[in-house]
């Protein structure tokens, strides 16, 4: 029995179903191509005629792809040169996202909770791990934090760059990258840069460091947990969500049994 013929209107939508699993197919051909074939960054990749052959596929469809691929930044389209392969930044492709469409002001606990155990990680890898001269690095920033709280200026740049000295002292590449995601979203959000802000600021990274810097993994655990906690209660006053106070829990339960 022959099925009836669906309405133009239908097909369409059908089509236009099928078109993105299409594109995302050949999106991901290239990259196991790129892979395979052990591109680097800078490399430039096979001509559009060539792709359509290699993966039997349409210009459109290729086109469509390589938008895709572009928009994430793995490639640079070139008119008249070609198609590059770019070194791919995850942190680079979520700021060029609007922060609203990943996340809504419901998501700052969750937000700030992961943050801290990716940092609780660098913390204990950077205690066993890093030298003293990366741990003086850490005490400078801190005494830059100081003048700044002293002279009642912002402590942003000095405020980040301690915790990504944290990460490099972790040796963790990867959990840098992430980190930075994080760093970027905080910079979006609210900061209280009254003097009394700034001066708590200052003593919770100052702790953190002093403990660092005696090399007890316990204590600096629990100053790490009194600082995301403090950060945690200046953010609610500034975005004004009270609803979110009945979960403003950083307890021990909360950091994997560790000491709040």
């Amino acid at each position: 029995m022959t099925p009836p013929r669906q309405p133009p209107a239908t097909l369409y939508r059908q089509a236009r179903r099928r078109r993105p699993s299409l594109a995302r197919r050949v999106q991901q051909q290239i990259l196991d191509y790129v892979r395979n074939a052990q591109l680097r960054p800078g490399d430039r990749l096979p001509t559009e005629s060539e792709l359509c052959e290699r993966f039997n596929v349409s210009r459109t469809a290729l086109r469509e792809a390589m938008k895709y691929l572009e928009i994430m930044g793995v490639v640079s389209i070139e008119p008249g040169r070609g198609t590059f392969l770019t070194a791919f930044d995850v942190g680079e492709l979520l700021r060029n996202l609007p922060m609203q469409l990943l996340f809504q002001k419901n998501d700052v606990l969750e937000v700030i909770r992961v943050r801290q155990a990716l940092e609780e990680f660098c913390l204990e890898q950077a205690i066993t791990r890093a030298d003293d001269g990366a741990l003086d690095e850490l005490g400078r920033l801190v005494e830059r934090m100081k003048e700044r709280a002293a002279a009642g200026e912002s402590m942003e740049a000095e405020d980040i760059a301690f915790h990504r000295q944290l990460a490099r002292m972790a040796g963790t590449r990867l959990l840098l990258m992430v980190l930075e995601i994080f760093w970027d979203l905080r910079r979006r959000w609210p900061r209280d840069n009254r003097a009394e802000a700034l001066h708590r600021r200052y003593l919770r990274h100052l702790r953190i460091y002093e403990s660092m810097k005696r090399r007890d993994l316990q204590l600096a655990r629990m100053y790490l947990v009194e600082h995301f906690r403090g950060g945690y209660e200046e953010l609610l006053k500034e975005i004004g969500d009270p609803s979110q106070k009945a979960n403003s829990r950083f307890d021990g339960d909360q950091t994997g049994g560790r000491v709040d």
